[in-house]
């Protein structure tokens, strides 16, 4: 019997992107045996599907609604990006096995719903629509200067530091160049100084507009020290709060709060030898946001756990 699924999300093939345990049976496990395993899976995040297979297809609906509890090594979080396009892809391949255009994930944080692009019947894009965000604390450049191990040269400043929240908060930094990304690391002390006041459960994503591949947008690195993940090889929520940043504050020159509308292509992962390819739609209008992020997934491997997970 197959207890859990592996798959990489946001992948540009398989052993890229970013790695996800989907466990089925979730309303088996107590929260206890579901953090504990976690931890043993040792990846950024890990799913339970906290329905039946039966259940699930009881619905019989055009587009399932399924609850699901989403663990980092270190706690329960309210919503992550990989792991709602990890799971869905799970959902619609193992258990409802047909095509659905929409399928959503209770998390949490909210119900998120999960668009299917398929080609020759297989799900080749997986897209997520985001949560309208909320725009919180703003940091200093020399503060996070500090935090990042960088000097203040090095920061993009016509944006502000702040922290973003699509469902789990992000302090989003703009640099300059692409070196000054790729010599960036968390000092934890100083960063332990700063995010009590931003809040317990804040993390950081630094981006710049210069790239690695030609055909690609934004590079993107994002640190979870939280949550236990030093540093994440491709993180949906991150990106969906950077694509709301950028549609609140302008993608090339500052807008501030004007109308506008993008299509990105946001690496990450590189630094950590786990490329991975995410794509951003932004609209806003009227003070509306609209934030997709979408990824292929690739299935890695099946797995059954042996007796029982007693904690």
């Amino acid at each position: 019997m197959t207890d859990f699924w592996i798959v990489d999300v946001f992948s540009v093939e398989r052993y890229s992107g970013n790695q996800l345990a989907v466990f089925l049976h979730g309303q088996n496990y107590s929260t206890e045996q579901m953090q504990a395993l976690a931890r043993e899976m040792h990846f950024s995040e890990t799913t339970f599907i906290m329905q039946s297979s039966e259940q699930i297809l009881r619905q019989k609906t055009v587009s399932p609604i399924v609850p699901v509890r989403i663990f980092t090594p270190a706690a329960e979080i309210p919503f992550a990006g990989h792991p709602t396009l990890g799971t869905a892809f799970v959902i619609q391949q193992m258990i409802l096995q047909r095509t659905v255009e929409t399928l959503s994930l209770q998390v949490s944080a909210g119900i998120i719903p999960v668009q299917f692009t398929y080609r020759n019947g297989y799900p080749q894009l997986l897209t997520m629509t985001q949560n309208q965000p909320q725009f919180g604390e703003m940091v200093d450049v020399s503060e996070m200067a500090r935090c990042l191990g960088l000097t203040s040269d090095a920061f993009d400043q016509q944006y502000p530091i702040q922290v973003v929240s699509t469902g789990l908060p992000f302090v989003i930094v703009a640099l300059k160049h692409l070196k000054d990304v790729q010599k960036a690391w968390v000092q934890l002390e100083e960063w332990h100084s700063l995010s009590p006041r931003l809040g317990s459960d804040v993390n950081i994503l630094i981006f710049t507009k210069e790239t690695l591949q030609a055909e690609n947008d934004l590079h993107v690195r994002v640190f979870v020290p939280e949550f236990g993940v030093s540093e994440d090889p491709a993180t949906g929520s991150a990106n969906g709060c950077l694509c709301a940043f950028l549609l609140k504050y302008g993608l090339h020159e500052p807008t501030h709060g004007g109308d506008l509308s993008f299509t990105l292509r946001s690496e990450q992962g590189y630094a950590i030898k786990r490329p991975s390819l995410l794509h951003l739609q932004g609209n806003l209008h009227a003070g509306n946001y609209q934030i997709k992020i979408g990824g292929a997934v690739h299935f890695v491997a099946r797995a059954e756990l042996l007796g029982s997970c007693q904690i």
